[in-house]
């Protein structure tokens, strides 16, 4: 606080003041302050006194020295001299406090862990060494070494005293642990010595009495007894939890990931934790595959040293994309395992290219230009030759508009060009792309390899049309600003201040920029300022820069701080808890030597941004460490022979013998890891913590209040002339306020209060009749309407009854009166009471409560009595409570319905129309204590009667037609050519607001869209010119005229309006507004009648269908809504818009199957439609090019042409930006220039061949200086190509320039001498030798050297090799270390084909000739199909060569081969093998039966379809024994689950009475009967829990259960008579057709005599006629109750699964839940139809084994449904039968083998004669069937339909441009373990491995020619999955048909047809 201490105004004065400010004031605008707040000076004792204690408590005479005073409602800016100052005011009733100290210095705690150490400054950052400081008495030295007042090793806390030139401050000095000298010594006795094995048990036999007392009155176990509990459980999974930490070592792997029929191969080096070698047999487990399975028994090579491989078979059942695990496990011990690793199984392909981008700066301001530099590399580092780039601009986020009228194009830019081979690849990107904006913009660039290898990288560029502002940049130790107007430099007159942590502003310069200051640690923001501009620096976003290095040897330790800014830091070093070194400085560089091991420790401590900075570091010397030296070449080439030299040796340099070492190279496309090797050396101990400390927040500045004494404040302030304050302090007398009301309604509002607080009251009664509750929830003014004259007021608060007698109301006047609760006056009664309301007062008050439920949501709602109305509540609150009310009453929902009634006390109402609902209520849910209910202190509110109430009503239509903005219908499609409007007010349309906004269309006036009052909105609209019409009050109205730009946002500011007064086109407008947003109140006139402008509404189309409405929103990537994306259903061109909020809600069609939305900058979003009736979209940015449409506004110079003269090249421009192929918005007089084609060409046209001074050029032949061409030739035909072979077919151009000119480059990145380039050129080879790991040298061991050799032969590939080494000994001593070997060659070939193909497909082989020297080099280049020679070429090489081939696939695999030779005889080739897949579709031909009675059969197959596969599963009675298991081991117990739980044992009693078996749980039916009966409401029924609402369905559940029970001889003691009178009285009540239904099933249960055939029909008048359900219901009823009934209604729902097993389904899915779904409804069916006279067994068996079908994840889905199902078809199981048999399935013939466990399957030959045949009691499911390749197959949808399709429909794809392959799935029957198998085209790869899981979908396996996709249940109905490709390889291509099949039924199954398509 900054003030002069000057006194402004005397207490006279102010006296004065407050009389005449009185006068005439009124309570309700009356102010609730103190006029002033007053400034006291306190002396530094009484300041000590408040800083020292930590509950505020000032002592009145501390307000003694009256410094100043300033008013409340304003802020204090004046300066205070140093000292501690009150600041104090009154504040209703209560005087608010608060303490400030203004000084001139600062303090910090500079912790070291260790001592006390402060530092203070002044406030310009300077140290201040003369202070003195204490705490609690003891004074602090100051160390001038480290500039630090310090006390070492302190425990102190409390006050801590600062005085400086004689003025004293105080702080709050804590510290984070009480950790004295004496503790300190103590703890070490304690816990380091023997005694903590006497002291502990004796503490811990103390404590478990006290803990258990906690424990039982907790309700939870407290420490000891927690401990006990856990005594036996804990150790095992203390055993479990630290077994891996007994052992330690590593395992790797020789590759991270692994092909089919790859060799694993690993090593594992394993020792204890002390570092001994293990010695023993292990167990090598492979997991992840659902089951443990041991691959071998392995003995160690040496000990601690395992090594072991092996193949990937199919017989491991691996499923591709998942990754596994290698256990090594005792194989001794069971659960004891040493060590894990794992893989990922994986058909993968690897990338080999980089790329990286930037720019020349992350802003660019008008008239700048700014660079973007590309360049793509391989993983050798070597530039990529053959590579090509597109170039995406698009705008981002746009912050601010620069001219009222703007267009910004959603693409700026979008160019191809070839990459450079040669540096970096240069792009220009000119302001005059961007419109008049400031805005970010976003640079996609996509690298694009010869073979369609792809990579993207993206960048953010801000942009600056229009800029002013300043600049900051740090300089080593100073500070440099500038001033900047777009970019550029420019001189301002500044001035600079600084401020603190403290909120301490110091001036530290004014001039003139640019300036350079001393950067000041000190501060935490600079501010600079000028008339033009100001910026506020944060310094806490700067880097300090200071960096502390340190290294340790045996001998020696090194400490170096990097502090480039000179900041002065502390520092303390430290030998374990010794100080050795410390000081104070801004630099440190400490070399020296230590013989000890123990740990080093440095602390650092600095200021920088005006906080203590802490770091701190523990230096080690790890004496065990190995270390590991490698001679390896750093560069190779392929397939060259070289040796390896591994050097191990100790911390001392000394060479280590015996070590285990494991080397191995991976290619560097794995970005693979090394797994760390463990440290076994002795872990010494860290420093010892004594403590920290910190000054805690002051109460300086913190307001805090007292109780505020009126009687001195009255004096001093003068507050009794304030009128709130004579309110709140009536005193000894009734204060009354009168005022005139608007309506001239007589009211009141009383107020109790006491010491000034207003306390509740609960109710108020006029002449002895409530008229106010406090706890009514309902909206209600504080003000009560009351006939004038005299009347008995009564006032019940917490804990009084006050009676005012006789007291008068004037008319027409609202009364505000207020008294003491202690007041004594002649006419007023106080009498104490109790806060609980008494018994009278509860008989007398509930019965005037109004319970409500609120369904009319944010309608507005009342209820009317004699005139008066109550608001009732429009939130979303269920239960409410009104009144008080009594009589009669109407209740009215306004624009709705009325109902009147009579009040009836303790019963809920609920309202609809036609139909009002009362429900019994609970009185516990009425108020008994009224301290729960605060007190109504609003002074304003004045009585509500109808007539304002529907004044609010028409306010409230009035604000929402200001607000919501209405679309009439969808605007756009995602067909339509759109462009996004946005309109921004300003200036005078700003301040005057619209009410509205209208937006129609020019050609035919219909009306678009209608916006709220707001000065911005936006929305898309398709191409075109529109009429903006702004509609103000008084029916004003202003147009303009708008036209749409496709593609991008047309902005427009309007700042002046030229309003047009009322008239018919405004009275228009009225109209048409008021229909929009109130369709129900107006009809406008037809625009015909009314305006001559003939703009004419439109009304939204109406679809005539049947649906579903779904609703969402639509959001980006970070959460942000984005209004107005078009959302659509797929295949039509129904949709709607978000609005401003992103929400959108659309009618669907129910059928349906997906959404599709689209947004201006996303790519679409499709999402299938689900059960649910809400669909959120979140859009992720992505570049896609293919949907990128780009306009040009101006037209474009004409190309040239293709062939060229020298007067051509001399038109060419100097810069030329032709050859990037670019189009671009908005910019003009652009030249389209000519296409280049180079060696690293691929496309075909008719290109010249360019030859520049006798070298091939491949460059920008625009780039070349006309000046500088001497010569120009041109040859044709055979004459060109005799000279330079086939690529010179469309002519040669031979340019010779000045001598001396056009040098060539160089810089390709290869690092080659002149040694490896002569051996790589006689290293003649045809490379087919390709693998992905470059050696593996599992168990090497170092000589007496510490060494160790091994030779090695790279493969042929060309990659970087990443090396690694690790070393291990039984020591304890450990080390690794790793490294990078390149393989390539000067010039070589490589040849790029598909991963595969199919028969008949044709591709195009890639052969590239890579030429890294600096030289052109003259070559001959051939392809070779199958050692056959089918093409040769011959021609210069500069960078690089691009040859194709065109591949036919005929065989079952091709060998592709492409070489490359010089004149000197060198060669170099590469061999790639493609697979060929077959033509078609592999089907499967077979049977599948249900054996259900005992059946024989005889089998015959095709012979020529190849081996039969045989599977059976059956379904027996230990599947209900099973089931009955998992029931009573269910852990929950509410009552449903107790239930069922019986049910579950009584139905294993009938099971076990049946197999004559001992029964042994009649305990537990007993114990779950008394629990049932325990959880019995009071009225004989129960609900979920035991105190939870009554539920009908878990009644009748549990009723069934206790009957069935009693039945069975057990002692249930219900009474019947009692729940049935119960039951009868809620049947009456008849809320609902489904509690009906259950109640009278319960009285059926129950065997009373009730009018059923009334209670049935009128259930049947209430039945949804569309629901199974219901009919089932209805049907079971008539049949309990004898009445006649039809089944025909429900055949009609009868379904059958793919098994023929028979469900019934209802139509609506929506209807299913717990108790509603296709489960429940087939047993009631069954139920219905075994009660029925007709026979029905087949169809019983059929629904029987539908429900053992149903049993998915080894149970049913829930106990209810488990307890049901078991019930009721257990009977039919037992039947009348002994004993029920097992199925047995026999084989015979020319196999014989009998099968009685299941599932059972085995193959056979197909020539072989097999019978089967079935005996037992349940049915089997066998199915035979043989697999074929099938050529040319038919489309098949029997069971399922499937379809694949690439994205928007399209049979030709581009190479280099992702796309999707979309397979949709009609699923007719549910379905569970289908596997979907998806081919993918030859010439694409993946472009992601995505595994999505869930409900419909289990696991993917990405083959390398197809998608396998597991789906563990498909419902019946349609889904939709996608595979992500980028082609990558132009061709003619087949797509195999995907097929759909149950994986152990596949006779079930589907497929489409063989489609051909193309990439190009």
């Amino acid at each position: 606080m900054r003030s002069k201490p000057t006194l402004k105004y005397s207490f006279v004065v102010l006296m004065l003041f407050f009389c005449f400010h009185s006068m005439g004031q009124k309570l309700i605008e009356s102010r609730q302050t103190s006029h002033y707040t007053y400034i006291y000076k306190l002396t530094d004792e009484e300041a000590k006194t408040i800083y020292t204690d930590n509950v505020w408590e000032v002592n009145p005479s501390f307000f003694h020295t009256l410094v100043d005073s300033f008013p409340t409602d304003n802020g204090y800016d004046e300066e205070l001299s140093q000292g501690h100052y009150i600041k104090t005011f009154a504040e209703k009733n209560e005087q608010k406090i608060a303490i400030t100290t203004v000084q001139k210095f600062n303090v910090y705690v500079v912790n070291n862990n260790t001592d006390l150490r402060v530092q203070v400054y002044d406030l310009k950052g300077q140290l201040i060494p003369d202070a003195e400081l204490k705490v609690k008495r003891k004074k602090l030295r100051f160390d001038k070494k480290t500039q630090c007042y310090i006390e070492k090793k302190s425990n102190r806390k409390g006050l801590l005293e600062v005085t400086h030139n004689g003025f004293t401050t105080y702080y709050n000095l804590s510290r984070k642990q009480n950790n004295s000298r004496f503790k300190r010594g103590s703890q070490k006795v304690l816990y380091g010595t023997p005694l903590k094995y006497v002291w502990r048990p004796v503490r811990f036999i103390a404590y478990i009495p006290v803990d258990l007392v906690k424990s039982i009155s907790r309700r939870h176990r407290s420490r000891t007894i927690y401990r006990i509990k856990n005594f036996f459980r804990k150790p095992f999974r203390s055993f479990r939890k630290n077994n891996k930490k007994q052992y330690k070592g590593y395992m790797v792997f020789n590759k991270p990931k692994y092909l089919p029929q790859d060799t694993v191969k690993f090593k594992a080096f394993l020792v204890t934790k002390k570092g001994k070698p293990i010695d023993e047999e292990i167990d090598v487990v492979l997991a992840g595959t659902g089951k443990k399975n041991i691959l071998t028994r392995l003995k160690p090579y040496r000990k601690g040293g395992y090594e072991y491989e092996f193949y990937l078979h199919d017989s491991l059942q691996l499923r591709l994309d998942k990754n596994y695990y290698i256990y090594l496990e005792s194989s001794k011990k069971k659960g004891k395992r040493y060590i894990s690793g794992y893989f990922k199984y994986e058909d993968y392909e690897l990338t080999s290219t980089q790329l990286a981008i930037r720019l020349d700066d992350k802003e660019q301001f008008r008239n700048q230009e700014r660079t973007l530099y590309v360049k793509g590399t391989n993983e050798n580092d070597l530039n990529i030759l053959d590579g090509r780039i597109e170039v995406f601009v698009k705008p981002k986020s746009i912050t601010k508009y620069l001219d009222n009228q703007v267009f910004v194009p959603d693409t700026l830019l979008f160019l191809k060009q070839p990459l450079d081979p040669t540096g970096e690849t240069e792009i220009a990107l000119p302001d005059s792309l961007f419109p008049k904006i400031n805005f970010d913009y976003e640079v996609n660039v996509k690298l694009l390899t010869s073979d369609n290898e792809v990579l993207s990288e993206k960048k953010k560029v801000t942009y600056y049309y229009q800029s002013k502002t300043f600049d900051m940049e740090i300089l080593g130790d100073s500070i440099r600003f500038v001033y900047k107007e777009n970019g550029i430099e420019k001189p301002q007159e500044v001035s600079v201040s600084a401020d603190d942590a403290f909120e301490n502003s110091t001036p530290i310069y004014t001039g003139s920029t640019p300036c350079t200051l001393e950067l000041n640690p000190y501060y935490l923001y600079y501010y600079i300022s000028s008339t033009n501009a100001s910026k506020l620096i944060n310094m806490t976003r700067q880097s300090s820069l200071l960096t502390c290095y340190a290294d340790r040897t045996n001998d020696s330790i090194f400490i170096e701080v990097d502090n480039p800014r000179n900041i002065p830091f502390n520092y303390n070093i430290y030998k374990k808890n010794t100080e050795k070194y410390a000081g104070y400085n801004d630099s440190l560089n400490l070399k020296k030597k230590t013989r000890t091991k123990q740990n080093y420790f440095v602390s650092v401590r600095y200021l920088w941004a005006g906080k203590v900075k802490t770091e701190d570091y523990q230096i080690v010397l790890r004496d065990k460490k190995l270390n590991v030296t490698v001679t390896e070449p750093k560069i190779v080439y392929p397939g060259q022979k070289t040796q390896v030299e591994v050097l191990v040796t100790d911390v001392d340099g000394k060479p280590v013998e015996n070590v285990d070492v494991t080397a191995y190279g991976l290619t560097k496309k794995f970005n693979h890891h090394a797994p760390p090797l463990p440290y076994l050396g002795k872990t010494r101990k860290g420093k010892a913590l004594i403590n920290n400390f910190k000054i805690k927040k002051n109460k300086a500045g913190k307001p805090n209040y007292l109780k505020l004494d009126y009687d001195a404040w009255e004096v001093l302030a003068g507050l009794d002339s304030i009128e709130y304050y004579k309110f709140i302090y009536p005193k000894d007398r009734l204060y009354r306020f009168e005022y005139q009301t608007a309506d001239t309604l007589t009211q009141f509002a009383p107020f109790v209060v006491s010491d000034g607080a207003i306390q509740p009251i609960h109710v108020i009664y006029v002449d002895n009749k409530p008229i106010y509750f406090s706890w009514s929830t309902h909206q209600q003014p504080y003000s009560f309407k009351i006939d004038s004259g005299f009347h008995e007021i009564n006032l019940r608060t917490s804990h009084q009854n006050i009676t005012i007698d006789s007291m008068y109301f004037e008319a027409g006047k609202k009364l505000i009166f207020s008294l003491n609760e202690d007041v004594k006056l002649e006419n007023i009664k106080i009498d104490t009471v109790q806060t609980e309301l008494n018994t009278w007062e509860k008989n007398v008050l509930y019965k005037y409560i109004f319970p409500y439920r609120n369904h009319f949501g944010r309608q507005y709602a009342y209820i009317e009595q004699d005139g008066e109305i109550q608001v009732l509540n429009p939130a979303n609150r269920r239960s409410n409570l009104a009144g008080p009310v009594v009589g009669e009453v109407s209740f009215h929902l306004i624009d709705s319905f009325s109902t009147n009634f009579r009040h009836e006390a303790f019963f809920e109402y609920d309202f609809a129309p036609e139909l009002l609902k009362m429900r019994s209520i609970d009185k516990e849910n009425y108020p008994e204590y009224l301290n729960r209910y605060r007190a109504r202190t609003a002074l304003a509110n004045e009585y509500i009667t109808k007539a304002n109430f529907y004044k609010q009503w028409e306010n409230y239509l009035a604000t929402k037609q200001v607000v919501k903005p209405k679309y009439l219908f969808s605007k756009t499609s995602s067909k339509d050519v759109t462009g996004r409007l946005q309109v921004r007010l300003s200036g005078q349309m700003a301040e005057e607001k619209p009410i509205n906004a209208l937006l129609f269309r020019q050609d035919d006036n219909a009306l678009i869209a209608l916006y709220g009052s707001s000065t911005s909105f936006n929305t898309n609209l398709k191409q075109g010119d529109y009429k903006l019409v702004f509609y103000y009050k008084e029916e004003k109205y202003h147009t303009e005229n708008i036209s749409i730009k496709p593609y991008g946002i047309n902005y427009y500011e309007y700042s002046q309006a030229q309003f047009l007064s009322k008239d018919d086109f405004s009275n228009y407008l009225k109209n048409l507004i008021e229909k929009t947003l109130f369709p129900n109140k107006v009809k406008p006139k037809s625009l015909s009648q009314s305006s001559p402008k003939e703009t004419k509404p439109s009304t939204p189309p109406e679809y005539g269908y049947k649906g579903n409405v779904i609703e969402g929103y639509v959001r980006d990537e970070s959460g942000q809504a984005l209004p107005f994306a078009n959302v659509h259903i797929k295949g039509t061109t129904i949709g709607t818009t978000t609005d401003i909020d992103g929400y959108y809600n659309l009618k669907v069609p129910l059928d349906a199957d997906a959404l599709i939305v689209s947004y201006v900058g996303y790519p679409n979003k499709e999402m299938a439609i689900g059960n649910g009736n809400i669909i959120n979209f979140d859009l992720d940015e992505s570049v896609v090019l293919g949907g990128v449409v780009v306009m040009s506004y101006s037209k474009s110079e004409r190309a040239y042409n293709n062939t060229l003269s020298a007067k051509n090249i001399k038109k060419l421009p100097k810069r030329d930006i032709s050859t990037l192929t670019a189009t671009t918005v908005g910019l003009t007089g652009s030249e389209a220039g000519i296409q280049i084609r180079s060696v690293s060409s691929m496309q075909s046209g008719n290109q010249p061949l360019y030859i520049v001074n006798g070298n091939v050029y491949t460059g920008d032949i625009s780039e070349i200086d006309p000046n500088l061409i001497r010569n120009v030739k041109t040859l044709k035909g055979k004459e060109a190509t005799a000279l330079y072979g086939a690529r010179a077919a469309n002519g040669v151009l031979i340019i010779e320039t000045i001598p001396g000119t056009l040098q060539p480059k160089s810089d390709k990145g290869a690092d080659f001498d002149d040694a490896f380039f002569e051996a790589a050129s006689q290293a003649n080879s045809i490379r087919e030798n390709f693998s992905d790991y470059a050696f593996w040298q599992p168990k090497l061991t170092t000589n007496k050297e510490g060494k160790v050799t091994f030779e090695l032969t790279f493969p042929d590939d060309v990659t970087s090799w990443k090396t690694y080494y690790l070393a291990m000994n039984g020591k304890r001593q450990s080390g690794q270390t790793e490294g990078f070997v390149k393989s390539y060659k000067p010039l070589m070939a490589q040849v790029a084909v598909p991963r595969f193909l199919i028969e008949l497909d044709t591709t195009y082989a890639i052969g590239k000739v890579l030429n890294y020297g600096q030289d052109s080099v003259k070559v001959n280049t051939k392809f070779e199909l199958d050692d056959e020679t089918l093409y040769k070429n011959t021609e210069y090489c500069t960078h690089s060569i691009i040859d194709t081939l065109t591949v036919t696939a005929q065989t079952d695999s091709l060998s592709v081969k492409y070489v490359v030779e010089n004149e000197e005889g060198y060669f170099d080739g590469e061999r790639r093998d493609i697979p060929v897949f077959p033509l078609g579709l592999e089907e499967t031909k077979g049977q599948f039966y249900v054996l259900d009675n005992d059946t024989t059969l005889n089998l015959t197959f095709d012979a020529q379809l190849g081996t039969v596969n045989l599977y059976a599963r059956a379904d027996i009675l230990e599947v209900i024994e099973d089931e009955i298991g998992h029931l009573i081991r269910y852990k929950y117990l509410c009552n449903e689950q107790i239930a069922s739980k019986l049910k579950g044992l009584l139905a294993q009693k009938k099971i076990s009475t049946y197999k004559g078996e001992e029964f042994k749980y009649d305990k537990n039916i007993n114990q779950l009967i008394r629990l049932l009966k325990k959880n019995q409401k009071n009225n004989g029924l129960w609900g979920w829990w035991k105190d939870s609402e009554l539920s009908e369905w878990i009644s009748l559940h549990i009723l069934e259960t206790l009957i069935q029970a009693e039945k069975m001889g057990y002692k249930t003691d219900i009474s019947k008579g009692k729940i049935a009178k119960k039951l009868v009285w809620e049947l009456e009540d008849g809320r609902n057709f489904y509690r009906s239904s259950k109640l009278l099933k319960a009285l059926h249960l129950l065997d009373k005599q009730i009018n059923a055939p009334k209670y049935i029909a009128d259930l049947e008048e209430t039945k949804d006629t569309l629901s199974l359900h219901h009919d089932l219901q209805i049907i079971e009823l008539k049949q309990l109750y004898k009445m006649d009934y039809n089944t025909d209604t429900i055949k009609s729902f009868m379904q059958t699964t793919l098994f023929g097993n028979i469900y019934f389904e209802e139509q609506d899915k929506r209807k299913s839940r717990l108790l509603y779904n296709d489960v429940q409804n087939t047993l009631l069916a069954y139920k219905i139809l075994k009660s029925d006279t007709i026979n029905h067994d087949k169809t019983l068996a059929k629904m029987r084994h539908y429900f053992l079908e149903n049993r998915r994840n080894g149970y049913w889905r829930n106990t209810y449904e488990s307890a049901q199902i078991i019930e009721t078809i257990l009977p039919d199981l037992l039947g009348d039968k002994k004993k029920l048999t097992k199925p047995t399935l026999n084989i015979s013939g020319d196999v014989n083998q009998s099968i009685s466990e299941f599932p059972f399957e085995m193959k056979v030959a197909p020539n072989q004669q097999i019978s089967i045949s079935k005996s037992g009691d349940f049915p089997i499911y066998f199915t035979n069937y043989q697999r074929y390749q099938n050529r040319k197959p038919d489309i098949k949808k029997d069971d399922f339909e499937i379809s694949t399709k690439f994205e928007k429909d399209v049979s030709t794809l581009t190479a280099g441009q992702k796309t999707k392959l979309i397979v949709e799935v009609n699923v007719k029957k549910d379905a569970e373990y289908v596997m979907i198998n998806v081919p993918i085209p030859g010439g694409c790869s993946y472009a992601d491995k995505k595994n999505y899981y869930s409900r419909n979908e289990s696991h993917r396996e990405y083959f390398k020619h197809e998608t396998a996709i597991f789906c563990q249940n498909l419902r019946k109905g349609k889904y939709t999955y996608n595979i992500n490709l980028i082609p990558r390889y132009s061709g003619n291509y087949t797509l195999n048909p995907a097929k759909v099949e149950l994986m152990y039924f596949p006779t079930f199954n589907a497929n489409n047809e063989v489609k051909k398509m193309r990439i190009k």
